[in-house]
């Protein structure tokens, strides 16, 4: 399966649905000056160390700053049979 995308005009379909989490891929500074609302901070290294323990009940949108860092770790999820997406062109997109 290939790597899904949402685009920015979709967030707002996403957020406040109890099966959809958003996960922020940035460092923790970017993250407080920035971020998609409800989304929760898990730096690119910490997450690909961690993301085993999530539940697989959920989906996941994950997201960085231009998209090349989400891609990689939705790949990875994938692999490890996690529904998830990138938002495409991650949050510089988002406007």
């Amino acid at each position: 399966m290939g790597i899904q995308f949402i685009g920015v005009s979709e967030v707002e379909n996403y957020l406040n649905k109890e099966n959809v989490e958003f996960i922020d891929l940035r460092d923790t500074k970017e993250y407080r000056k920035r971020h998609i609302r409800g989304a929760k901070s898990m730096p690119y290294d910490s997450f690909m160390k961690a993301f085993t323990t999530l539940s697989k009940k959920k989906i996941y949108i994950l997201y960085c700053d231009r998209g090349a860092t989400s891609i990689l770790a939705v790949s990875a999820m994938q692999k490890s049979g996690y529904r998830c997406m990138s938002l495409a062109g991650g949050i510089k997109a988002f406007g």
